[in-house]
């Protein structure tokens, strides 16, 4: 497992705690900055690859506002989000 995954795991990880799924979202600034801060010693561009790969994938929805960008995850998935979490948590 890489290190890629390691940082899209937290980050789904982080949203499915949350619960935003769909129409629930939360500011994309405000995900990187509990990653990185969960990641000691990572920085904020590992971050935003990892977050910016998720979007690319679908398996995060990004919905821009005019107080900035919100991400959500994609219903859809629910299975491949599943998935990829049970990786590295008990869930």
């Amino acid at each position: 497992m890489s290190f890629d995954e390691e940082i899209q795991a937290v980050i789904i990880h982080q949203l499915f705690r949350k619960q935003k799924w769909m129409a629930n979202h939360i500011a994309y600034d405000k995900i990187k900055k509990w990653v990185v801060a969960g990641l000691r010693g990572k920085n904020g561009k590992e971050t935003d690859h990892g977050l910016k790969q998720l979007i690319k994938e679908n398996l995060i929805i990004p919905k821009p506002t005019n107080y900035g960008l919100q991400i959500s995850l994609n219903i859809e998935f629910k299975e491949e989000i599943d998935r990829r979490m049970k990786k590295f948590y008990d869930v």
